[in-house]
């Protein structure tokens, strides 16, 4: 994916490249061949950036003019266009001026290039992964405010807890669902024992007994317990879960890890910060 992007920007700036080369070789062609050479403004008008911003870089010595005529009069030529449009290319992307000026400054401008923009790819996708972090937190604080007509979440970790256990409770509506259809199944599979032949009940008896495991498997990754002893959160294995009593709201009959109480501990969600 990444090197499909690269692909995409550096055939987009081949495009920018040729499309200048085209429309101005045009001109040049329609005007005699002269040298046209553009003002500050005609520059600015041509790029669809202010006039400032075409003497910024020129002070930055960035995209500087071609010729400095005797009154002072600064023009820019063709070749002066295309890289003041690379430039705004380069920035949209994201790319410092220091970047962009350190490229100019280079023979070898693609390899340099391929390592800058892979450089600002991995800093956009961390950007992207915190934005989606605040969304997620914006849309359960908003949520919050709906449900309740009050704010009752008041510090990071409060906030950090109530995703928690809104995950835990979608965690617990998916496992009631895969337990309803696991049931569906073995009513099928018990229906259907009484008109097939016993090899094929067999078959599907095996395939109920896969679909058991899973979703101890699902269970068992998904779900923690409470110590009411010493209030330590545990997670068991996926034997644990196989055998070990369960009984509804109390939850499994464990043996703490840590204080060794056993006794009914209550299920929680999993603590994976």
């Amino acid at each position: 994916m990444k090197h499909l992007l690269l692909f995409i920007i550096m055939s987009k700036i081949n495009q920018i490249y040729l499309a200048y080369h085209v429309a101005l070789s045009f001109i040049i062609k329609v005007t005699g061949g002269k040298n046209i050479m553009y003002t500050t403004g005609e520059v600015a008008k041509i790029c669809h950036v202010s006039k400032r911003t075409v003497q910024y870089y020129d002070y930055e010595g960035i995209v500087q003019p071609s010729q400095i005529l005797e009154h002072g009069k600064r023009v820019y030529s063709k070749e002066d266009i295309q890289k003041f449009q690379l430039v705004l290319l380069y920035k949209d992307l994201g790319l410092s001026l220091k970047d962009i000026r350190y490229i100019f400054e280079q023979d070898h401008q693609d390899t340099l290039l391929i390592q800058i923009l892979e450089q600002q790819y991995q800093k956009n996708q961390k950007q992207l992964t915190h934005l989606q972090q605040q969304n997620q937190e914006i849309s359960v604080l908003l949520q919050e405010l709906q449900n309740n007509h009050a704010l009752t979440v008041f510090n990071y970790q409060e906030l950090h807890d109530l995703i928690k256990d809104q995950k835990y409770q979608k965690t617990i509506h998916l496992t009631y669902l895969f337990l309803c259809l696991y049931v569906l199944v073995m009513i099928f599979t018990i229906f259907l024992s009484r008109f097939i032949h016993d090899k094929y009940v067999a078959y599907m008896f095996i395939f109920d007994f896969i679909l058991l495991l899973m979703l101890i498997k699902f269970h068992q990754s998904h779900y923690a317990y409470i110590c009411p002893q010493c209030h330590q959160r545990i997670t068991i294995s996926f034997f644990q879960d196989l055998l070990c009593l369960h009984n509804g709201s109390k939850g499994k009959y464990l043996k703490c890890p840590h204080c060794h109480h056993r006794s009914w501990m209550k299920e929680t969600y999993r603590d994976e910060s």
